[in-house]
């Protein structure tokens, strides 16, 4: 007990000293105007002395940046990519849903639906693996 009262000496005594100020608080004859102004000074001068250490930390930090040079010249053109599967044409990904082909695909969760997966991504990748080189076989 002793060892504990030693080791922790500082919390203890933190705990007795709120526990002394709620007391005066119910126990007090203070007014409870006196006792919220006193409350409400103590945080601004907590608010000043916060204000004055963000100012002292902004004026350290003067590291600047160049702007980026623009590049100029011709704008990004998207091509699609030629799918050769050597097979019947997959269905298309809007179409899905309403052939009921989802019912077997898990649902994407929040997590994933925020980074762009969706269920019909994977139906449509399995179905195109499954429609590809369907007609390799006839050469053999």
């Amino acid at each position: 007990m002793e060892k504990y009262k030693k080791d922790n000496e500082s919390l203890i005594r933190k705990n007795n000293f709120k526990l002394g100020r709620e007391d005066a608080m119910t126990k007090g004859d203070r007014p409870l105007d006196d006792i919220i102004a006193e409350h409400a000074s103590k945080l601004q001068k907590k608010s000043l002395l916060f204000t004055a250490n963000n100012s002292q930390l902004s004026s350290l930090q003067k590291e600047t940046f160049a702007p980026l040079p623009s590049a100029e010249g011709p704008l990004f053109v998207y091509v699609a990519p030629e799918v050769i599967n050597d097979g019947p044409a997959a269905p298309e990904m809007e179409v899905l849903a309403a052939r009921g082909y989802l019912r077997h695909v898990r649902n994407a969760t929040e997590g994933e639906k925020a980074g762009g997966y969706t269920s019909e991504l994977a139906c449509g990748r399995a179905i195109q693996e499954a429609f590809s080189a369907l007609y390799l076989g006839d050469d053999l």
